[in-house]
């Protein structure tokens, strides 16, 4: 079981791709991990890029925003994560 105090990052990105390659490498490998997924953006930003969107109808990314959807990050195992880094790298 991975708690807060045996674990370390071993990825942090916002492609998914990335993240799905990285875990099934892991599952393969058979070290077990957990994922963080995180939206940068609260309520009221999410509500400004819909706005932007409906009123001059171009997406945020479009229109010169940095836009970050998601922020997945993957944690292993303290004793894994050698293993994972030289498996994933």
């Amino acid at each position: 079981m991975l708690t807060i105090f045996n674990r370390r990052k071993l990825l942090s990105d916002t492609s998914a791709e990335e993240l799905a390659r990285v875990r099934g490498i892991l599952k393969r490998e058979g070290i077990p991990c957990t994922q963080k997924t995180i939206r940068p953006r609260g309520v009221v930003g999410r509500s400004l890029d819909a706005a932007t969107t409906s009123r001059y109808w171009v997406s945020y990314r479009w229109a010169g925003g940095d836009l970050t959807p998601f922020i997945y990050t993957l944690y292993v195992r303290r004793k894994d994560y050698e293993r994972a880094k030289a498996c994933c790298w």
